[in-house]
């Protein structure tokens, strides 16, 4: 007998498919880059198996949306070929296109699929046909369309089909199918499925082998629990307008306030405003003398602008002539372009300054012979010698030693006496010999007091130091000094150096200064020649000279014309400025009175909240100058100022008197006028009173609650009896997944664990309420406390919150693992593998027996490695389902893959893009390299 499900599946025109053609019938995988297509073409199964459209789940997307990308127009098809008990038939659908909302049809035939029934030959490849056609060609295959309705009868077998006969989902109950759809839509979604999902899966899919599924008080007591909601509901709704009623008595002290600010406020702004008026009407007629003397200065410019433009127009004239006459002159020396007389001069020039050079180097050696100046330049090398030799034995020299023990000062003293070149010697050397410093030291101490006065004596007389030079210290004793002085030499041994190299060489000079002398009277020779040409580009240079000085000129004009016109500007501006501001004095005066005159006084009545201190106060008045170009100032400011805050302040005060009314009125129309009086203060009375009176009402509600909890023991029986059921639905779960194993993942078992804190407490409620006698008084008000938390926050128990499902996973080395819950494996491979198996298993105790297949998508392939996934593909074959993976890359899980390519902007799938794998790793049947290449 053949096995019932989709073997195509079939997309004309659809989403990016240009044509997509599918084989359904063996698992396969759906090879190609991101968003080709690949969920695209898999998500569509739901059209086959979802009977109604708000059912179907498409992840990011509305159905409008859904409807519009798959089927944009009237020529998009997408169909499933299926072998079912009456043999082969087709489910579809068409789009309806645009004009109606991109709304579908279904519809189904008796047969095969056939590509010409859609598709027609042209040219460039195949066209789609146009739905009139296509639903006259399949009119001879028992053609109808189907509704929602109609669709789930014929895949279920279960009510009215007309006819249609499909059996995909043979469903052992008319609720099987509502809990297939649920479970397909999981098989979709699996990396959605959480703990709470999976337990909703399992009570919703057993939900008719159960006791409950939930425990409702409020439906269990309807009367008490409405009355109780009622008195619930009386007592929110005092506390929800309990802070309403602070409020408006805040608001109430917050008015008073606001009238008496208001009073104080408008006496200030009254007398602000006549002061106000005053100060602007002076500072109006400032303004007006002062813009009329700006209109007699810009009159002024505006003359001197008149004679400097007549002036001008002068001296353009002069330039044109200027400009003619340089035209002729420049004609003339044109002529004898080819001689560069400028060159030739250039040229005498230097020939002139290197010729006085040699004679100045001449003469310098006239006097010195060569042997002469070479003895000064050895001299002088000497010097520069001891020199250096001073400054490299510095610290040893006589000088050193005696600034460091007598100072300079004294230093000095002595060595106006002494030869100053006693201090260049060496102290340790063969010239002078010191064996006692500190005996010398002394000695020369001792002879201090013979300079007195500015003079040595010494006996028979005394000597004036001013008649002996003073001694340069520094040129023994500071290393700088002796530095620059070394530098001196070195310069005065180079000049005398060069004047030996010209002493050595005077014939050869004097030979080059007579070959100079003779080539300057020949060039000269030639520019005698070019005389006349030479006084006509002077003469041009002269004129060049003029032009440019009337350039200047006339440039200084357009200056001068320039910063006319900008005072000219300025003046304008400042007049500008000057009635602007006289304007918004206008505009401040009229915006003052304006902006008092709109204000209402404060009601007489108000008064009372004045006091006699507020109302003797002193008013501030701003005398300061008008501001800015806008003219407002201080004293405009200051009105509007007060009159913005007095504005603000009756804002305020009607604000807050809207608010009050808006507060009373919110709680008059949350009570019905309960509270309401014939006087606001009564009114608020009244409600103060409520308030303090929520404690009674609280106590009565707590009443009603503990005779709502009474007769719950049934109830909660039941509810734990199904929760027993789940665990016998659970071993029958692992009996069906006993011979089932996925690559490393040898046996997988579920396990009901029980809430204990929940459970522990419903159990002694309904033994309590079955074996009354038997119970301690004290323990079951405790466990009615409780209970009464629990139902007070939950009204409804539902089955799923007694127990968690954990599972525990036998690898094929022996080894176990136990989980918790889907989040805490850690493992990607054995949730994946967890969420299948366990769905698949709903799947099939949903449906009756006999050979069936059904295409799932596994969106978590790329996940998973070869061996797990593998393992999948195998054990979801072996249950009667036909596992559809989808990945960037090839997997050799499955036999048959499928490369999608896209051109660019649609996507073309044929049975030749598809490849058989014989072995793994191996060649195929077609080639793989066959590309996708669109419409064809």
């Amino acid at each position: 007998m053949p096995t019932s499900g989709p073997t195509r599946l079939v997309l004309i025109s659809a989403a990016k498919f240009s044509y997509a053609e599918v084989d359904l019938t063996q698992p396969l995988h759906l090879v190609g880059p991101n968003n080709v297509g690949k969920t695209t073409l898999i998500n569509i199964l739901q059209l086959l198996y979802i009977d109604k459209e708000s059912h179907m789940s498409f992840p990011g997307y509305s159905w409008p949306e859904t409807k519009a990308y798959y089927f944009p127009d009237r020529r998009s098809y997408v169909l499933f070929e299926c072998q079912t008990p009456q043999g082969r038939q087709v489910v579809g659908a068409y789009g309806k296109g645009p004009a109606e909302a991109h709304d579908i049809q279904r519809f189904a035939y008796t047969g095969a699929f056939e590509k010409t029934d859609f598709l027609s030959a042209a040219e460039h490849g195949w066209v789609p046909r146009k739905v009139e056609e296509v639903t006259q060609t399949l009119s001879l295959k028992d053609y109808r369309e189907l509704e929602a309705r109609n669709l789930r009868a014929a895949l279920t077998g279960i009510g009215d089909s007309e006819g249609l006969n499909l059996g995909l989902i043979p469903v052992r109950d008319h609720d099987g199918y509502a809990k297939f759809r649920d479970l397909f839509k999981g098989l979709i979604r699996l990396r959605q499925l959480d703990q709470n999902a999976l337990k909703e899966r399992l009570c919703s899919t057993y939900a008719s082998e159960v006791d409950a599924l939930k425990v409702n008080l409020k439906d269990a007591h309807a009367e008490d629990f409405k009355k109780m909601r009622r008195y619930r509901r009386e007592i929110a709704e005092l506390e929800r307008h309990e802070a309403d009623i602070e409020e408006a008595l805040r608001c109430d002290r917050r008015q008073a306030a606001l009238r008496r600010q208001l009073v104080e406020g408008w006496i200030r702004l009254v007398r602000a405003n006549g002061q106000c008026l005053a100060a602007l009407r002076g500072k109006r007629r400032s303004l007006e003398q002062k813009l009329r003397q700006v209109d007699a200065a810009l009159d002024g410019a505006e003359e001197r602008k008149e004679n400097l433009s007549e002036e001008r127009d002068t001296l353009n004239q002069s330039l044109g002539a200027l400009h003619e006459e340089k035209k002729k002159l420049r004609d003339l020396v044109q002529r004898f372009s080819d001689f560069d007389a400028e060159a030739v001069r250039s040229r005498v020039d230097e020939l002139d300054e290197e010729r006085a050079r040699i004679l100045l180097d001449l003469k310098s050696v006239d006097a010195d012979s060569p042997e002469h100046i070479q003895a000064r330049r050895d001299r002088v090398a000497k010097q520069i010698d001891e020199l250096q030799q001073r400054l490299n034995t510095l610290r040893d020299l006589v000088g050193s030693l005696l600034k460091k023990r007598l100072g300079e000062d004294r230093l000095r003293r002595f060595f106006r006496i002494l030869n100053p070149r006693l201090l260049a010697l060496s102290a340790e050397g063969e010239d002078i010999v010191i064996d006692d410093p500190d005996t010398l030291i002394q000695s020369m101490e001792a002879q201090e007091h013979r300079c007195d006065d500015g003079r040595w004596h010494f006996p028979g007389g005394h000597l004036s130091l001013s008649a002996l030079p003073t001694p340069e210290l520094a040129d023994y004793t500071d290393p700088e000094r002796i530095r620059e002085e070394m530098e001196k030499h070195r310069e005065e041994y180079e000049r005398l150096d060069r004047r030996l190299e010209i002493a050595k060489n005077v014939s050869a000079r004097k030979q080059r200064a007579k070959e100079l002398e003779e080539r300057c009277t020949e060039l000269r020779s030639q520019l005698n020649t070019y005389e006349e040409a030479v006084e006509a580009k002077e003469r041009l240079q002269k004129v060049k000279s003029k032009i440019a000085v009337r350039a200047r000129e006339l440039e200084s004009m357009d200056e001068a014309l320039s910063d006319i016109k900008a005072e000219s500007r300025q003046l304008r501006e400042e007049k500008r400025r000057c009635r602007a501001r006289l304007e918004s004095i206008r505009g401040d005066a009229e915006e003052v009175s304006e902006r008092v005159r709109v204000l209402d006084s404060p009601p007489s009545n108000w008064g009372r909240h004045l006091t006699v201190t507020a109302a003797a106060r002193t008013v501030w008045v701003d005398r300061s100058p008008v501001r800015g170009p806008a003219g407002t100032g201080g004293f405009a400011q200051n009105v509007l100022d007060l009159a913005g805050r007095y504005q603000n302040e009756k804002s305020d005060e009607s604000h807050v008197a809207q608010t009050l009314d808006q507060i009373l009125d919110r709680i008059h129309r949350g009570t019905y006028d309960q509270y309401k009086q014939e006087t606001r203060a009564e009114t608020l009375d009244v409600l103060a009173d409520e308030k303090e009176g929520l404690d009674a009402r609280r106590r009565a509600a707590k009443q009603l609650w503990q005779k709502l909890m009474t007769g719950l023991g049934r109830k909660v029986s039941d509810l734990l009896s199904s929760l027993d059921t789940m665990k016998s639905v659970v071993s029958r779960v692992n009996r069906r997944l006993r011979g089932t194993s996925v690559s490393d993942l040898e046996r997988l078992r579920l396990q009901i664990t029980p809430f204990d804190s929940v459970t522990s407490l419903l159990e002694r409620v309904a033994e309590h309420d079955a074996m009354p006698l038997f119970g301690e008084t004290g323990t079951y008000k405790e466990d009615l406390n409780q209970l009464e938390e629990l139902f007070h926050e939950h009204p409804e128990v539902h089955l799923t919150d007694l127990f968690t499902v954990g599972f525990t996973v036998t690898t094929a080395d022996g080894s176990t693992e136990k989980y918790d819950g889907l989040d805490n494996i850690q493992s990607n491979g054995t949730s994946i593998t967890i969420k299948v198996l366990v769905h698949l298993v709903l799947i099939n105790d949903l449906l009756r027996d006999g050979a069936l297949r059904l295409p799932f998508y596994l969106d978590e392939a790329s996940s998973l490695d070869e061996g797990n996934l593998g393992g999948i593909v195998s054990a979801s074959t072996e249950m009667g389902f036909v596992p559809v993976l989808a990945s960037p890359s090839e997997s050799t899980a499955v036999r048959h893959i499928y490369y999608l390519k896209s051109d660019g902007e649609r996507v073309h799938l044929g049975p030749e893009h598809r490849v058989e794998l014989q072995k793994k790793g191996a060649a195929s049947t077609q080639e793989r390299g066959s590309s996708v290449s669109g419409d064809r």
